[in-house]
Parts: C-alpha cells; sequence; structure tokens
C-alpha cells in the first residue's frame, strides 16, 4: 500500500513560485531563474518520493 507523507504545493506566477510543503509547515519563496530553481529541484528531491 501506498502511504504519502507528506504533499508539496507549489503556486507558479512570472516572477516566482510560493511553495508550501505539508505537514511540516514550510514555506518557500523561489525566483524563476535556473539556477533558483535549480537550487529548489535539489531541496525538494531530499525530501523523497
Amino acid at each position: 500500500m501506498l502511504v504519502h507523507s507528506g504533499f508539496v504545493g507549489i503556486d507558479v506566477s512570472k516572477a516566482h513560485l510560493d511553495i508550501h510543503i505539508h505537514p511540516a509547515g514550510t514555506h518557500l519563496r523561489c525566483g524563476t531563474s535556473p539556477g533558483e530553481l535549480a537550487d529548489l529541484a535539489r531541496r525538494l528531491a531530499r525530501l523523497g518520493p
């Protein structure tokens, strides 16, 4: 059985992304440049599948 331990919600706009990680309650704001998106991808990858 697949059990989800958390969720990531992402609100997208031209200037930035607002990210909320549940149930941790973490809120992030990320710019949309390639470097900032790469940093975000690395950070989210550490959360696991």
